[in-house]
């Protein structure tokens, strides 16, 4: 499934599922990140997420394998983005948009990354909570949202449909 959308200076992306042909193309862009230990189970969690229909990408420059740990709750388990915060905003205009319902998107930075690349999306709450290294990165999902509708809208860009 592919959708077209808007990101917020207005270019078209296409949105679509991940398939099992992105998983290698996806895992190469951040197996530097992951602890070599660890490539197996983790390529595993992509695939389930694949297989339950939440992973999303805008062609190999963004995406996120997500599973829903309840109905208004996710955990990412693999979210890259890096060079592309218009695009992954878009992205996540559309993944909000579709899903209504969601709450709450919990993730955990890799070793060595830094909060910086994901102030947009988190919660002032989950700032103030990194002082503890294990806690993870909380993103409110209708905050969120409001957020980027109010961006849209500012810009006289349409909202994701």
């Amino acid at each position: 499934m592919t959708t077209n959308v808007l990101d917020l200076q207005g270019n078209p992306h296409t949105v679509r599922k991940c398939t099992r042909e992105d998983i290698p193309i996806h895992f190469s862009l951040v197996k530097h990140l992951v602890p070599e230990d660890e490539h197996e189970s983790y390529v595993t969690r992509m695939t389930l997420c694949m297989t339950a229909n939440s992973a999303y990408c805008i062609d190999s420059s963004c995406f996120i394998y997500m599973r829903k740990t309840r109905p208004c709750i996710a955990e990412a388990f693999s979210l890259y983005g890096e060079g592309n915060p218009i695009k992954t905003l878009a992205m996540f205009a559309y993944i909000l948009n579709e899903d209504k319902r969601l709450l709450k998107l919990s993730f955990h930075l890799h070793e060595g990354n830094t909060l910086s690349a994901f102030k947009s999306l988190i919660t002032k709450t989950s700032l103030l909570r990194q002082v503890n290294p294990k806690h993870a990165i909380m993103a409110r999902c209708d905050q969120l949202r409001s957020k980027l509708y109010d961006m849209y809208v500012r810009r006289g860009v349409p909202w994701v449909r």
